[in-house]
């Protein structure tokens, strides 16, 4: 709230109303959202069924809508009540009915319900709670990756120490770094032909591919972009020094190059100009259509060659370096 009262501070009398609005209507849809969304998947899972959670989300949003209209509270999937349905053998929408049927009829006696002890409503939450919070998760967690472990031990720490509108942000921006960490960094495979075919896959994998003299084929299986375009580059030229002063041809299968910024396409050209210099000719394998467009866009199509981009990676190889491929063949 102190951020929000910062904000405040910097606008008008006239639109405080709209700003308080917007921050408060904000806050309530990224709980909804993420508790709805949570709740599906958690007893999802414990009842072993299969879900889909846009078309829950939704619903979600219609009802908060015809809520607003209403004057009534949002509409969200509550972890409390969905456990006491569920804790109770629930399944289908009729236990909603006769709840609803339930609460309905109860509405005369509502006064009564003052008079509940606030532990008797906390133990019905902590029930909830118990039932959600699976420590079997958490080991499964650990084991797979420790990183992952330790972001979902901040988050957890995060909501019960700070709030659960903070801790939803910190997940969500914890989330967003751990991906940008891993496709900063990904791995530059150096690929060679399967003996007896035209495919070609990782040196040193199950098929036992052997790479050809003189060529060197890469597959960079991650869209280029600015996280990892100096990684890129780097990884290339060491592979081109790994490879030597024979080396003739370079192949850059794009299969899984999805898209290409200009810091992409800047690393890019960076790495052709230093294949000039060693006259080491270049190739392009199984861009795809919006790759293609990235490149022509950027003028590396027109730098690189009409002529070098070529549907297969055997099909560039053969045709760079015909001498090599018949040996290698």
């Amino acid at each position: 709230m102190s951020s929000l009262f910062a904000v405040l501070g910097r606008v008008s009398i006239r639109y405080r109303w709209f700003v308080v609005a917007a921050w408060i209507g904000g806050t309530v849809a990224l709980v909804v959202v993420l508790q709805s969304a949570a709740t599906t998947r958690a007893f999802a899972e414990q009842g072993r069924y299969d879900v889909d959670v846009g078309r829950d989300l939704l619903g979600v949003g219609a009802g908060s809508v015809a809520a607003g209209l209403t004057g009534a509270f949002p509409v969200n999937g509550s972890p409390a009540r969905t456990g006491a349905v569920a804790g109770v053998g629930g399944r289908t929408q009729l236990a909603g009915l006769l709840a609803a049927a339930a609460v309905a009829a109860l509405v005369p006696a509502a006064a009564v319900l003052r008079y509940v002890p606030l532990a008797a409503l906390a133990g019905v939450l902590l029930f909830v709670a118990v039932r959600l919070f699976r420590v079997r998760d958490l080991v499964a967690i650990g084991r797979f990756d420790p990183i992952e472990l330790a972001l979902a031990i901040i988050t957890l720490l995060a909501v019960v120490l700070i709030g659960v509108e903070q801790g939803m942000l910190v997940a969500i921006g914890l989330a967003i770094l751990e991906r940008t960490r891993l496709t900063a960094r990904p791995q530059l495979h150096i690929l060679g032909r399967i003996p007896g075919t035209t495919s070609w896959a990782p040196l040193g994998s199950v098929p036992h591919p052997q790479a050809v003299p003189g060529v060197l084929v890469v597959l960079f299986a991650v869209p280029l972009w600015y996280a990892n375009a100096v990684h890129f580059r780097a990884a290339l030229e060491a592979a081109c020094a790994q490879a030597g002063d024979d080396l003739r041809v370079v192949v850059l299968d794009a299969l899984g190059m999805s898209d290409l910024d200009f810091t992409g396409a800047r690393a890019l050209q960076q790495v052709l100009d230093s294949l000039d210099r060693d006259h080491v000719a270049f190739a392009v394998a199984r861009a795809g259509e919006h790759l293609r467009s990235n490149l022509e866009r950027s003028g590396l199509v027109a730098r690189i060659g009409s002529d070098h981009m070529y549907a297969s990676t055997d099909e560039a190889v053969r045709a760079l370096a015909p001498a090599t491929s018949a040996v290698a063949s």
